[in-house]
């Protein structure tokens, strides 16, 4: 087969075009990754274990409108950034991050955190001792306005007495 101008031409111009819809294929592609790959976070190291009581929760997000810690919403930077501090709330802890685009796609992270520090919370034993005192307390209370009510009683019941008495004394 031989190549003639009007082969050429014909080649040519399919060749661009063929470029032309490659190109609007690809940029088409770029732009629709928000919606083809939906949110994206990474999260900075979070340690294991740690001693302290407060921990810093770091990261980048792309495609996410907003994002969430632990179902608390948390600020982005115009960079997709976003940082928090968490207290941890006993020995094991989990730390869930959720993003979401604006097509309401999810996606979500946990990490899980063993603190290792003095704890910050009562112990077992401590929350059965206050209990005990909390019980003692009620009783005492019970017991008092019982006796306030008795001791009201007892005053309403003189009160009329002697108002019966004084009445009776009236009529004589």
């Amino acid at each position: 087969m031989t190549f003639n101008n009007k082969n050429r031409n014909i080649l040519t111009r399919l060749g661009g075009c063929l470029l032309i819809i490659g190109g609007i294929a690809y940029l088409g592609y770029w732009q629709a990754q928000a919606v083809i790959f939906g949110p994206q976070i990474e999260l900075n190291a979070v340690a294991t274990t740690t001693e302290e009581p407060v921990v810093e929760v770091s990261g980048q997000a792309d495609n996410v409108r907003k994002i969430y810690i632990n179902g608390r919403s948390v600020n982005l930077t115009p960079e997709g950034g976003f940082k928090t501090s968490l207290p941890l709330s006993g020995r094991y802890n989990t730390i869930k991050v959720q993003g979401e685009d604006e097509f309401g796609n999810q996606k979500k992270l946990e990490r899980e955190i063993y603190y290792t520090g003095e704890p910050p919370y009562s112990t077992e034993t401590d929350w059965e001792e206050k209990l005990e005192r909390l019980q003692e307390q009620v009783e005492q209370n019970d017991q008092e306005k019982d006796s306030k009510e008795k001791n009201s009683e007892d005053e309403n019941n003189k009160d009329n007495e002697e108002e019966r008495e004084e009445g009776e004394e009236e009529s004589e």
